[in-house]
């Protein structure tokens, strides 16, 4: 193999992995914000309305 090929697959490997890298991300962002607004809803149905984003800006600004 030459020196261009090996580094075409290492480029081609480094963009897989970049890819992966950020839809694994994406996901676990879009979960852990999908998760929260459940949390909101079943809360808001037993009679509290409690937003859980509101709390972490409170807690910071103290």
């Amino acid at each position: 193999m030459t020196k261009k090929r090996l580094t075409a697959e290492n480029e081609e490997v480094r963009r897989e992995s970049l890819f992966y890298s950020a839809l694994f991300a994406y996901f676990a962002v879009y979960n852990f914000s999908h998760r929260k607004e459940r949390e909101v809803r079943k809360d808001s149905l037993n009679g509290l309305v409690f937003d859980y984003n509101a709390v972490k800006i409170r807690s910071l600004m103290q």
